[in-house]
């Protein structure tokens, strides 16, 4: 009878792991990609507003601009994991000609609200209400 209960806790709790431990590689694809646009400031804009807003109002998630090219930046947000964070939002941005670009992508739909959130923030918006 032990057995039987194991066996169905492993089941169930294999058919979560599908779900758990999500990277930001897991959801950059056209199935999870939400929103993409333009932001109209320079990626040293973008980070201002960012510290901006989460001195402001709250920490939102990690901003990371990349060290070895000033002009691209990853914005992501984590949710708990079975063994480590994982990927909720993952906004890639590239700087061009004065304005970042950018691609939001959420691995579930309900996220969409924090990438959203996460996008008026990067956009200079200071109503921490939003």
């Amino acid at each position: 009878m032990k057995w039987i209960i194991v066996a169905v806790a492993v089941a169930a709790l294999s058919g979560c792991a599908a779900v758990k431990n999500i990277s930001a590689d897991d959801i950059r694809n056209e199935k999870h990609l939400r929103l993409s646009g333009e932001i109209p400031s320079d990626m040293k804009g973008v980070a201002q507003s960012m510290y901006k807003y989460e001195t402001t109002c709250r920490p939102l998630g990690r901003l990371d601009v990349d060290p070895a090219d000033s002009r691209s930046a990853v914005f992501m947000m984590s949710m708990p994991g079975w063994s480590q964070p994982s990927a909720a939002v993952v906004i890639d941005m590239r700087e061009s000609e004065g304005v970042t670009k950018y691609r939001g992508y959420t691995y579930y739909e309900t996220w969409n609200k924090h990438l959203k959130r996460a996008l008026y923030a990067l956009g200079g918006g200071t109503d921490c209400s939003q």
